[in-house]
């Protein structure tokens, strides 16, 4: 399956072991190479920057434009929706996140172009960096469970249990202390 944000390997008893991915959006190409439960978050391309100016953009044609440096992730669809939607800005890519915040943070780069939640933790983690994101995605993009095709029961099981998350409010307090609250920040190294 393609780079996503955390691969995971179940080995159940006397079985192959099953990879997974966590984050992973939804597009339709990856469709064709995976199954996927979800979605339990939607998500779409941001920008972590910190320039006031750029936090404050509403359309993506506001930041295509020469002169403008980006960084984004290599392989990822930040990176396929900057050489779209953006060819007039210069490109750059990274193997990590952290590098590529480090990036903005030196300011070597006007801003990142992420996943939305990517640039929120960003914003939380650096408080006093003067970091900012834009307060509406410029895209949409679904953010599930990614299996192999050959994992039926597990997607069945998975499916279930997302299900329950949603019903009892568990995706929706897990979303408020990860993206909301940023008390956990500290524990980070």
């Amino acid at each position: 399956m393609a780079r996503c944000s955390s691969r995971n390997v179940i080995k159940p008893q006397g079985l192959e072991p099953i990879n997974f991915q966590l984050s992973f959006a939804h597009t339709p190409s990856r469709s064709l190479e995976a199954e996927f439960v979800g979605p339990y978050v939607m998500s779409g391309k941001s920008i972590l920057t910190n320039s006031r100016v750029l936090a404050e953009i509403e359309q993506t044609g506001d930041i295509n434009r020469a002169g403008l440096k980006l960084v984004a992730l290599e392989g990822s669809t930040s990176q396929e929706f900057a050489e779209a939607f953006l060819p007039e800005a210069q490109l750059v890519t990274t193997a990590d996140y952290d590098t590529a915040v480090q990036l903005v943070l030196d300011d070597q780069v006007d801003a990142m172009v992420a996943d939305m939640p990517i640039c929120v933790l960003s914003v939380i983690r650096y408080p006093d960096r003067g970091l900012a994101t834009l307060s509406e995605p410029l895209t949409l993009e679904p953010i599930g469970i990614g299996l192999p095709p050959n994992a039926m029961h597990l997607k069945g099981l998975l499916e279930s249990y997302l299900r329950a998350f949603e019903v009892t409010g568990v995706v929706e307090q897990l979303r408020k202390k990860w993206l909301e609250d940023g008390s956990w920040v500290a524990a980070l190294p």
